[in-house]
């Protein structure tokens, strides 16, 4: 039997969905293999983008300390309407930060998950969100990557379909 192809990943501003950038800070993509940041930079600029032209909310999750989201996506993020900023000190973007509470005021039950390390800090946000805030979770390989000898994110994928995040490998917008 063929294997059924995921429909493409849709965003639109009716829906209450918001797109959450995890980690992209310098300190983090210097350490991603040479191939991997621009191919990773390039599809979340395409994201970035759309939740531009469709109004949809774009939460930045940093890390504490670590300096702001990298230059290379600042440019995207200037032109969102809606854009929120958190700062952290955990791996899981929920813990002791007011993550939930702005997904809240903004009526987010839909989450659409990117950055970095897929198998450290945007799954351990992505655990948080499904086992106890009960959103849906929604995620592309192409907008994850790990650190070079961090875990092989591609195991990674299996957990996040396991604890039931809807799971896409190319990022197709509607």
């Amino acid at each position: 039997m063929p294997r059924q192809r995921k429909p493409p990943v849709q965003l639109a501003a009716h829906r209450a969905l918001a797109v959450l950038l995890i980690h992209m800070q310098k300190k983090f993509v210097s350490n991603l293999a040479k191939t991997t940041a621009p191919r990773l930079i390039r599809a979340q600029k395409r994201l970035i983008r759309a939740c531009a032209e469709k109004d949809v909310p774009l939460v930045i999750v940093e890390y504490a300390r670590r300096g702001p989201t990298i230059e290379a996506l600042q440019e995207e993020i200037k032109k969102v309407p809606r854009v929120h900023r958190i700062k952290g000190r955990h791996d899981d973007g929920f813990q002791d930060s007011a993550l939930h509470e702005t997904l809240q005021t903004l009526g987010a039950t839909e989450l659409l998950l990117m950055g970095i390390n897929a198998s450290s800090c945007v799954l351990d946000t992505a655990t948080t969100a499904i086992d106890i805030h009960m959103y849906k979770v929604v995620t592309v390989g192409e907008l994850l990557a790990d650190w070079k000898g961090h875990a092989d994110f591609r195991k990674s994928f299996f957990l996040y379909r396991d604890m039931g995040a809807e799971f896409h490998s190319r990022l197709e917008l509607t």
